[in-house]
């Protein structure tokens, strides 16, 4: 099956840039290379607005962020989608998965909750919350 066009193309100017693969680098490593790459695609979709908070987790609390595309009518109570961001739950993090957390609070039109669960666990050698 052929790619999308639009993956064919970011695929190609990953090649072009002639960076190491992930599996070559260190974790701390990785998560920069990463940053930097998804910095070069990134579109910073408007929202309504953004929070960060931190709830209890094993271990630490573990940072979210919440994206209302905007104020619910009276009475309405919008929809909620819990985002893992990728990443392997090493590379990715709040920041990476930023732009697709805006576009699909905007498109779905629903509340997103993008939890950093893995780079929590990561970071403190707690295990994930959730099987794995």
């Amino acid at each position: 099956m052929p790619l999308d066009p639009q993956i064919e193309f970011v695929i190609g100017l990953v090649k072009k840039a002639n960076a190491p693969e992930f599996w070559q680098l260190t974790p701390d490593q990785a998560r920069e290379q990463y940053s930097l790459r998804v910095a070069k695609l990134a579109v910073k979709e408007p929202i309504l607005r953004t929070e960060d908070r931190r709830i209890p987790g094993p271990g630490s609390h573990i940072p979210i962020r919440i994206y209302t595309p905007r104020e619910a009518r009276p009475g309405e109570k919008l929809p909620v989608l819990l985002w893992f961001h990728g990443g392997g739950f090493v590379i990715g993090s709040i920041d990476t998965h930023d732009s697709v957390c805006r576009m699909l609070a905007n498109q779905a039109d629903c509340i997103v909750v993008s939890a950093d669960v893995g780079r929590a666990g990561y970071r403190t050698g707690t295990s994930l919350p959730f099987p794995h």
